[in-house]
């Protein structure tokens, strides 16, 4: 346009300032260049800090100038004005090295040590011991942890029933290890000088998870999903079950291990009868199928029961175990069962499932695992939280390796199809089929 003058936008450099040697932009003026307590504008720190340091036992009273920070306290107090402090820590019947109490100095920026490392001077001991939740019966062979120092548990080298001497006096805390239970929680207890204390936990069954695969036996897509699942049964022991259902009998159902109660346990989570093999169902989770024998799906199985394991422990609302016998004329599976808390899902069913491991059939597949020979239910309701008990048998067939013999029992509603408890006895073995 004529007599139009194009204007240009340059521009505009920030305010630079210097800071020792640094060049900063008007930006960083406020800005605290990882100093603690600074001015508005760019300069040197004006507080400092203490760092609390505890080694050798918990229940330490930790104090600043008098005044009690906590018990156990660790770690780095809020920024503080230059100048002297005391730190102290004290426990009851313990002495404090280098001493009780300490003084440091705080400087600009300085981060000032108080460390601390509390002994025993005074003893007593503890009797310890352990109670089944399901029995009442007396819990054996647990390890006992005691607390050395905050939240952190050592291995005593000692089972229940067990008595610990030279245990500082003052409070302290044990926790329990047994395989086929749960941990139980951390037990508090004061150690009297010169005295014993009793010590006691109830120890409930293990948390443990169930998959259910449905397969036949000359599913091409299968193995891998078995090679996962002995996998996941090697890692997890006697947290983790398995059983395959063998659903697809062929023409005229003739495939071996078929049977139209396996097809019935299938037909439970899915509605209909259905094409796809493997397909796995953890914990009773229909709406969470896993089907194939893909890379990722097998990822998927470990995903699944590592969240399954997870959900709960000794606040699961269910506690079940089981144990048995088998001889050529039967099996008799004898079982607990503990309602703990919470709603009833409702139509709660007990249902236990006979299995035999490690066969072979037909022709040169590998062998068949966790593979179901007879299989009963009953309802079970609990009015109170009482421990509930019952007994399944089952008849032998004379072709099945008795040795090879397990069980595993689940408690599992009906309204929900969750499974709430699982336990039982499986083990795999080593077989070359012909």
């Amino acid at each position: 346009m004529a007599g139009s003058r194009k204007l240009h936008r340059h521009p505009v450099p920030a305010k630079l300032f210097s800071f020792r040697g640094v060049v900063l932009g008007t930006a960083m003026a406020a800005v605290c260049l990882g100093a603690v307590g600074c001015r508005d504008d760019i300069a040197g720190p004006t507080l400092g800090r203490i760092a609390v340091e505890l080694e050798g036992a918990a229940n330490v009273e930790v104090y600043l100038n008098g005044e009690l920070l906590g018990v156990d306290f660790s770690g780095l107090l809020d920024p503080l004005e230059p100048g002297s402090y005391t730190v102290s820590a004290v426990r009851e019947c313990f002495e404090t090295l280098p001493a009780r109490e300490i003084t440091v100095e705080v400087t600009r920026g300085g981060i000032a040590e108080a460390r601390f490392l509390v002994e025993a001077r005074e003893f007593g001991s503890a009797a310890v011991s352990a109670v089944d939740e399901l029995t009442g019966g007396a819990v054996t062979g647990a390890a006992v942890w005691v607390e050395t120092t905050p939240g952190t548990f050592v291995d005593s080298g000692l089972q229940t029933p067990a008595v610990l001497n030279r245990l500082g006096c003052g409070p302290t805390r044990f926790v329990l290890k047994r395989p086929g239970y749960e941990d139980s929680d951390p037990i508090p207890a004061q150690i009297d000088t010169g005295l014993e204390t009793a010590v006691s936990a109830e120890m409930g069954p293990a948390r443990a998870v169930m998959v259910e695969m449905t397969t036949y036996t000359i599913c091409p897509n299968c193995p891998p999903s078995v090679d996962r699942l002995e996998e996941l049964q090697e890692q997890y022991e006697e947290r983790f079950y398995y059983i395959e259902w063998h659903t697809n009998g062929g023409f005229g159902g003739v495939l071996p291990f078929y049977d139209d109660r396996w097809l019935e346990r299938e037909r439970y989570y899915t509605g209909v009868v259905t094409q796809g093999w493997p397909r796995l169902i953890v914990m009773g989770d229909g709406a969470n199928l896993l089907e194939g024998s893909q890379t990722a799906t097998l990822e998927a199985y470990n995903t699944q029961v590592a969240a399954a394991l997870a959900a709960c422990g000794k606040d699961c609302p269910a506690a079940l175990r089981t144990s048995g016998t088998v001889t050529p004329s039967g099996a008799e599976i004898d079982i607990l069962m503990r309602w703990r808390s919470g709603a009833d899902p409702g139509n709660l069913m007990l249902r236990v499932a006979l299995l035999e491991e490690s066969i072979c059939a037909p022709g040169n597949d590998p062998p068949y695992h966790a593979v179901p020979r007879d299989f009963q239910e009953i309802p079970v309701s609990f009015p109170t939280s009482d421990v509930v008990g019952t007994t399944f048998s089952f008849p032998v067939d004379p072709s099945w390796l008795q040795e090879r013999l397990g069980w595993v029992a689940w408690l599992q509603s009906d309204a929900t199809k969750e499974i709430l408890a699982v336990h039982g006895h499986q083990e795999a073995f080593d077989v070359i089929c012909p």
